[in-house]
Order: C-alpha cells, then sequence, then structure tokens
C-alpha cells in the first residue's frame, strides 16, 4: 500500500495492532483481520458448489481467494483444488496449451456451390403456430453462403435423416457435410443415410464450435 502518515492511522486505536512502520513512522505494512466461518464437514462441498458456480467457474486460484475471505475447513487448499480440477466446465475452457498441442486444421477453399455444407440445428424455440416445431434444422453452402432453413418437430435421427433427404432432393447433393458431434447427427442411421446418397460426414473438434461455419 502507499505510505500514509502515522497521524492518519492513530486516529482509529482499533488499528495500532495491526500496523507496523518504519523508524520514519511511515506505514511499512498494514494486516487485515479476516473472519471466517468454521464449515463443518457435511456443508464443504455445498460451500464449494454456490461459491464456484456464482463466480462463473472461476479456477482454482481465485476460488481459493473467495473462499478463505470467509470459510474455513482443515483441508480447504487440496478439496478446492480437487473440485476444480473435476469441473466440466472448467476443464473444457482452458487454454489450448493446457489441453494439448493438436494442429488446427483449417478448411480447403471450396471450388464449386454445394462442395462443403455445415450443418447445425437450433433448439428451444417458441412452439409455432403452424405446425407446432420447436426446432430448426440450418445448412449452409460455404461457398456462396445459401442458407436453407427447414423446421422441426423434434432433433432425432429419424427428422433429421428425412429433413436432409427433402434438401438434397430439391437443391442436390453436397460432396462434404459438417457437423458437430450431437446425437442427432453422430447416430448410425444419419450416417447410413448420408453414405448412401454419397455425401462424405465429417464432425468437428469437440468443444469448438466456430469450425462449424
Amino acid at each position: 500500500m502507499d505510505y500514509i502518515t502515522r497521524e492518519v492511522l492513530d486516529d482509529d486505536e482499533s488499528l495500532r495492532p495491526l500496523i507496523r512502520r518504519t523508524n520514519s513512522n511511515r506505514v511499512l505494512s498494514y494486516v487485515e483481520k479476516i473472519r471466517q466461518m468454521i464449515i463443518p464437514t457435511d456443508y464443504i462441498m455445498m460451500c464449494m458448489d454456490i461459491t464456484h458456480k456464482a463466480f462463473g467457474h472461476s479456477g482454482y486460484h481465485r476460488m481459493m481467494q473467495t473462499v478463505r475471505k470467509s470459510y474455513y475447513w482443515k483441508s480447504m487448499t487440496t478439496d478446492i483444488r480437487t473440485y476444480c480440477s473435476n469441473c466440466h466446465f472448467c476443464r473444457a475452457r482452458k487454454s489450448g496449451s493446457e489441453r494439448g498441442s493438436i494442429r488446427v486444421e483449417g478448411y480447403y477453399i471450396s471450388e464449386r456451390p454445394w462442395q462443403r455444407c455445415p450443418i447445425d440445428c437450433m433448439v428451444g424455440l417458441p412452439i409455432s403456430d403452424i405446425g407446432h416445431y420447436t426446432s430448426v434444422l440450418i445448412l449452409k453452402c460455404a461457398l456462396s453462403k445459401f442458407i436453407c432453413l427447414e423446421p422441426l418437430n423434434d432433433v432425432t435421427a429419424e427428422s433429421v435423416s428425412e429433413t436432409l433427404i427433402n434438401i438434397f432432393t430439391h437443391h442436390g447433393v453436397p460432396e462434404f457435410v459438417i457437423s458437430d458431434n450431437g446425437v442427432e447427427f453422430s447416430n448410425y442411421l444419419t450416417t447410413d443415410v448420408l453414405k448412401l446418397m454419397g455425401t462424405h460426414k465429417f464432425h468437428i473438434t469437440p468443444l469448438n464450435p466456430r469450425a462449424n461455419g
């Protein structure tokens, strides 16, 4: 902290035991008292859950600093480190160097329209007045940016496969189809349908949605 004259802090008698000064009566350090609540063993996991989620999966160091300001238990350091290392969302957001040195490849430039088409599904939409649809299948041409939107009642292998057949019947069969690793695309039915139609299906790297167009 910045140097403060002795008279400023001497006004508050309760601060005197916490102040360490130099020979010139300037503050060298200030120790802040921390009032911690002792957490019973049965409530340790609840305490870590509430704190970790409230601060948006902030990671071990920030969670440790936050918890120790108000709470204490004997194995706090070990428990918090283990909790953060087992958190799915924290592992998913780690930097590329921590995930591993996997080389990121780029797509080649499409030579013609409808050569490479990324597909995806948008779910959780309000129920439509006509047809009572709640989802949309999105297919886009990587070269021309032409987009097909087809409504779906549910996101199942049967619905996705039938919708893809209808799109390919009207617009032609693409050479490559790129999708994420959702169960509506990673199943035997959709794979066999695309194979029978002469389309090569590829999946993007998990936890890398920007790769899907």
